[in-house]
């Protein structure tokens, strides 16, 4: 099932760079919080929630978080993900794991998800909306953010808000 924002052409797919900071309080923290309140179109790709555990991990073994942080964030992970929206694409589609692939191949600066990410886009909601109506990736990642506009892909960087 399809949610739109108030403009009814509007998807916000969200990158776990961008998303994390709705729960963790840090540079871009204010602008990520303000944009998934005020928009209701949330979506991730099937990934997203393992990567931003796994963030939230490493922020706890490192010492940034405290035991009773890194409980509380994992339970509002798993609360925020039923207002989220699944972006249906799966690198169990083999041309969509090997277009991930040749990504990966060709900007050594991005991951697998990132990828994926740029898969589901471009194929699941670029090709189920125009391009003009407004579909944005919405990332805290410089690197993504410049490959994704490389694959005519708009973006709200989180960094260029600070």
């Amino acid at each position: 099932m399809v949610i739109y924002n108030k403009d009814p052409m509007e998807v916000y797919l969200w990158d776990a760079s961008a998303l994390v900071k709705v729960f963790i309080k840090e540079k871009g923290s204010d602008k990520a919080d303000k944009l998934f309140h005020s928009l209701n179109a949330h979506w991730v790709t099937e990934h997203t929630k393992a990567e931003i555990l796994g963030i939230l991990k490493r922020k706890w073994l490192k010492g940034k978080l405290s035991d009773d942080d890194y409980v509380g964030f994992i339970i509002s992970v798993y609360d925020y993900y039923t207002k989220l929206n699944i972006c249906p694409v799966s690198l169990d589609n083999y041309n969509y794991l090997i277009e991930a692939i040749m990504i990966i191949k060709r900007y050594n600066n991005i991951d697998i998800v990132d990828a994926a990410a740029i898969v589901g886009i471009s194929h699941e909601i670029l090709s189920t909306f125009d391009y003009e109506s407004g579909s944005y990736l919405i990332t805290a990642d410089n690197d993504l953010a410049a490959v994704a506009q490389e694959y005519k892909i708009k973006v709200k960087n989180l960094n260029d808000y600070e």
